[in-house]
């Protein structure tokens, strides 16, 4: 059994520290091609690409992995405090409508801690 860093697995840890220029870059990337859903009680956010290297980009800052799809093309897939932390951290630069989906992100997940 590998080793973990509380709940995240080493591998998924992000590998580089991201400058405001990057954290507003990712805020990009997510307001046009990202999505927040819930799975296994935690949240996920997804990114998906025909070229893996904006993925590959996002994982160096941000941590989670790098997948293909069925069908073609790849999937940048975070969760649980890596996603929250995400969420909040690109926060600033969202649209109003994108920051309303991450605060309903954040409550359900808040309310649904609080309640386990």
């Amino acid at each position: 059994m590998g080793r973990h860093f509380g709940y995240i697995t080493p591998r998924l840890l992000p590998r580089k520290h991201p400058t405001m220029l990057d954290i507003a870059w990712a805020a990009g990337i997510y307001e046009g091609e990202g999505t927040t859903c819930f799975n296994n009680k935690t949240e996920q956010v997804v990114v998906s690409q025909k070229d893996p290297w904006i993925l590959k980009k996002l994982r160096e800052f941000f941590g989670g992995s790098v997948n293909p799809k069925t069908g073609g093309g790849f999937n940048w897939l975070i969760s649980g405090s890596l996603a929250r932390g995400f969420l909040m951290t690109i926060f600033t630069f969202q649209s109003p409508w994108r920051k309303e989906q991450i605060k309903k992100c954040l409550w359900h997940l808040s309310y649904r801690e609080k309640g386990d």
